[in-house]
């Protein structure tokens, strides 16, 4: 029999193996061939409902293995919002700049059934635009794949936003039409 390329990830399998010797005897034997991959997943949280311009948000990232399987190479991956600046201040340590709008963090392995936290901040822009109403925060999390390839792609990444609470700058002209008589 055949099992298709996917079987690395997508087992249990039952499969049964068949021989015939030349006089004709046959036997078969079926056993279950349980295949498991890493299962990695990401949760974010901000410490904080809602964030001022100039204001600091905590990000806890909650990781996990959900699999049996260790996972090498695990990397979190976060891209830092618009109007936000990283801050090393209030993040775990450890966290290093892609020069391209993300930060990653390098777990090395993640044990089977293993998971922890990290954290990592950002600081608002003193000035946003008036029409951003939130900050969003998105997070990954990758294996370099040693072990196989992540059994549910679909929570290896998650975004959450936050509402900035703006206050508007109002401005005040006096203007006189007082003319003075002599």
């Amino acid at each position: 029999g055949r099992i298709s390329s996917t079987a690395a990830y997508t087992g249990p399998y039952t499969v049964t193996v068949e021989a015939t010797d030349p006089q004709g005897a046959s036997v078969a034997q079926t056993f279950v061939w349980n295949v498991q991959n890493p299962d990695l997943v990401v949760h974010i949280d901000a410490q904080e409902p809602t964030v001022t311009p100039d204001g600091v948000l905590v990000y806890t990232f909650n990781y996990a293995n959900h699999s049996d399987v260790t996972a090498s190479g695990v990397v979190l991956t976060f891209a830092v919002p618009a109007n936000c600046t990283f801050q090393a201040n209030g993040s775990s340590q450890g966290w290093v700049n892609n020069f391209n709008g993300t930060w990653s963090l390098l777990m090395r392995t993640l044990g089977g059934q293993e998971f922890g936290s990290v954290q990592c901040a950002v600081k608002v822009n003193s000035t946003v635009a008036s029409e951003v109403e939130s900050i969003t925060a998105n997070v990954t999390i990758a294996d370099d794949q040693m072990h196989g390839q992540d059994m549910i792609l679909g929570n290896n990444a998650q975004a959450e936003a936050t509402p900035v609470m703006a206050q508007p700058e109002y401005q005040i002209e006096v203007v006189s039409n007082v003319s003075s008589v002599i």
